[in-house]
Formats: structure tokens, C-alpha cells, sequence
């Protein structure tokens, strides 16, 4: 699957530089004011390729959406309290059975309220239970499939791509007519998949080899008692939205520690350096004659999942709670490449 999203501002007032000569390079920033209003149309393009029967069905759908954000408060820091009003809304796919769903008028004013701090993070999100409850009419199937098709993550993550931080430097115009926000234009961490489009930084020392059978490599610290502290990440494709990702995942744990005494420690939110949000999971799960310490992080990246594996034994396993966290601080989505 690739993503593409294509922001377009009809209103430019709140995006200012430090204008001379329009050849002279300008430092962007935000500059919002109570009272501004713009727009954005944002379109999402899917390809993905599956296999029935040893034919190869090819999908694409595209999902486009027009949406105003109006400014309602600004805090001394530079933050700002923002309402989002969806305009339109349509799903368009060369699938039987997944038409095109225009729910344009049902999602007619139907507002969110978003928090900025002061660097433009989002650090509130509000409305989308009110919204799922409008558009699905408060019927049970309609709403999980509402859920699925445009899940919270994916709202989210549009308005932080959209508020995210400009370039801290001074550019030319050449330098931004095709750039994105989001953090898949930044510099790759040092263990960097382009076919799974991610790359993160491994604890210090660990190296990074390949596996048999493994779609992507794995990063290992030393051996000990015959066992090297790793990490393992799968992509999986599923329309579902991140959180019933993670509790299928969760239900699948709970039914092996029937069978091999898989105890949850902890789950729990979690971020990125990018803002990119997660979950975490931890873990005690007993492996054949191991007893190991397994954390989980859960990303959504559209219909990609992405679950990362931390595994080390559990009697030491404390030991590298941290360093774990810290590595997956530096999680980071790319395009993906061939």
C-alpha cells in the first residue's frame, strides 16, 4: 500500500513568513489568530494487491475529505484551541461491494475540537464518539464499520500532519512545493526497512542481521543463557482501526496463556519523538523452557499495522524496560520503497 495525502490551503492568512523578495528564502511559521478560518481537502490513495487462488486481485480505493478549521483561542505560548468542521466526506473503490459510500450529507457541521500547545503538537482530540454516533445513526454494524473506514487515528494523525512543525530553517519556494508534514520526509533511524516503510534506533551495540523466514531484520544485544534480547517487527494489512487491532492481538494472548501462562503486566498509551501514537503492551509469556519478558508496541499507518516485539528473558528482563521504550521513541513511518 502507498499513502499519499495532498493538503491544500484555500485560505493562506495563517501560514506566515518572513517576507522580503518572493526569490529570498523566508522562515515559516504558524501564525494563528482568533477569528482565522481556512480549508484543506485531503485525499488518501490505497493500492493493494492480494492473492485469491493463485490470482492476484489489485484494489485501489481513495477517500477524499474537505474540511474548515476555524480558530476559536490562543494561548500565550502559541497554542491554540482550534474547531474542525467536516464538509464532505467520499470513498471511491474499483471493488464490487465497496463502492463509492458518499456520506457527505450526514457529516455535514459535524465538528471536533482540537488542542495545539505551543510548538503545534495535538495534545487534545474531541468529537469523534459524537461523530461515529450521528453518521451510523446509532446502529451497532454501521458504527463498526464507521470505525473501520475512518478510524480516530487517522483523523488524528490528519491534523497533526497538518499543524506539524515547518522546516526551522529558511527555505526557498522550490524547497516545499512537494513537501509533506508528516514524519515520512525525515532523515531514516538507524535500522531502516523501505519495503516495510519504518526505521527506528536499536538499543546501543545491537546489531542488525537478517533472518530466515523473517520479512524484515532483527536487532539483538549480546546472548545470555543461551538468549539474545531482540527486536521483531511484522506489518500486517487490516482496515480496522489501530485500537481493535490491538485487542484482537490482546484476546490472541489471552487464549495462549490458557496454554502457555501468558501474563499482561501493563497496557498503556504511548508516543513517539514524531507524536506518532501507539500502544504499549507488557508482557510475561512462557516459551518451551523460557520464562521471557515480551513488550509490545502497536502502530497504525492506514490499513498497515505494525507490531514490534521486544523479547528478553524474564529474570532480567526489568533491565531493559527502558531502553526498549526509548528505542521505540525513535519509531518513524517512511514511503514505501520497492
Amino acid at each position: 500500500m502507498r499513502y499519499f495525502a495532498f493538503l491544500t490551503m484555500l485560505l493562506s492568512t495563517s501560514l506566515a513568513g518572513s517576507v522580503a523578495d518572493a526569490a529570498d528564502p523566508v522562515t515559516l511559521r504558524w501564525k494563528l489568530k482568533v477569528g482565522d478560518t481556512f480549508y484543506i481537502e485531503n485525499v488518501q490513495k490505497m493500492k493493494m494487491t492480494t492473492k485469491v487462488m493463485d490470482r492476484e486481485v489489485e484494489q485501489n480505493t481513495t477517500q477524499t475529505s474537505i474540511t474548515q478549521f476555524s480558530v476559536t483561542k490562543v494561548t500565550p505560548d502559541g497554542g491554540a484551541v482550534i474547531q474542525q468542521t467536516l464538509l464532505n466526506f467520499s470513498r471511491k473503490s474499483n471493488m464490487a461491494g465497496d463502492e463509492d459510500t458518499d456520506i457527505s450529507e450526514l457529516i455535514k457541521g459535524v465538528t471536533f475540537t482540537i488542542t495545539l500547545n505551543g510548538k503545534h503538537e495535538l495534545v487534545k482530540f474531541e468529537g469523534y464518539d459524537e461523530f461515529v454516533k450521528k453518521v451510523s445513526g446509532g446502529k451497532p454494524a454501521a458504527e463498526n464499520a464507521l470505525r473501520a473506514m475512518v478510524p480516530e487515528e487517522t483523523l488524528k494523525r490528519t491534523v497533526s500532519e497538518t499543524f506539524s512543525p515547518l522546516p526551522r530553517k529558511a527555505v526557498s519556494a522550490g524547497d516545499i512545493s512537494n513537501r509533506t508534514s508528516s514524519s515520512e520526509d525525515k532523515e531514516p533511524r538507524r535500522h531502516y526497512e523501505k519495503a516495510g516503510g519504518f526505521s527506528y534506533d536499536p538499543p546501543k551495540a545491537w546489531k542488525i542481521v537478517e533472518f530466515p523466514d523473517l520479512t524484515y531484520r532483527v536487532s539483538h544485544g549480546p546472548a545470555k543463557n543461551k538468549f539474545a534480547p531482540n527486536i521483531n517487527i511484522i506489518v500486517e494489512t487490516h482496515s480496522m482501526a489501530l485500537a481493535d487491532y490491538v485487542k484482537a492481538n490482546v484476546k490472541s494472548l489471552e487464549e495462549m496463556g490458557k496454554e502457555k501462562s501468558a501474563d499482561i503486566l501493563k497496557r498503556e498509551d504511548f508516543k513517539t519523538e514524531d507524536g506518532q501514537v501507539g500502544v504499549r503492551l507488557l508482557t510475561e509469556i512462557t516459551h518451551g523452557d523460557l520464562r521471557l519478558r515480551q513488550t509490545f508496541f502497536f502502530f497504525g499507518n492506514g490499513d498497515l499495522k505494525y507490531l514490534v516485539t521486544f523479547s528478553a528473558l524474564a529474570e532480567d528482563g526489568k533491565a531493559f524496560d527502558e531502553a526498549f521504550q526509548q528505542s521505540m521513541k525513535t519509531f518513524r513511518f517512511h514511503e514505501i520503497k520497492k
